[in-house]
């Protein structure tokens, strides 16, 4: 019987330990290139439309500029990559996709 519970727990412990870096994400801020033109609200849909359809999960929209950042995993990022290639042939609307870092401002540097 105590074998079967350190099995179990053995196995749970395993999980728990090689799940996360199974699915790995990666946070990323997606943003548009609005230097030319007001970006039009469809496409702005469209994106919100292919986060949700490729799982990803949108942790925050920027109302400054228009973007949001994307919790990514490592698997989905090639199609996501496609789906933006794909809005800046068929719309003309360039989507930049980078990963999401700390910044630091330090006093001597502002």
């Amino acid at each position: 019987m105590k074998l079967i519970q350190y099995l179990i727990i053995g196995v749970t412990l395993l999980v728990c330990l090689v799940a996360p870096v199974m699915c790995h994400a990666g946070s990323y801020i997606l943003s548009f290139d609005e230097s030319s033109r007001a970006l039009p609200q469809n496409v702005w849909e469209k994106a919100l439309g292919f986060a949700d359809e490729l799982g990803v999960k949108i942790t925050h929209e920027y109302s400054l500029i228009k973007g949001f950042t994307l919790d990514v995993p490592e698997e989905v990022l090639p199609k996501l990559k496609k789906k933006l290639a794909d809005l800046e042939r068929d719309y003309g609307v360039k989507g930049h996709l980078e990963e999401d870092n700390l910044v630091h401002a330090f006093q001597e540097h502002i």
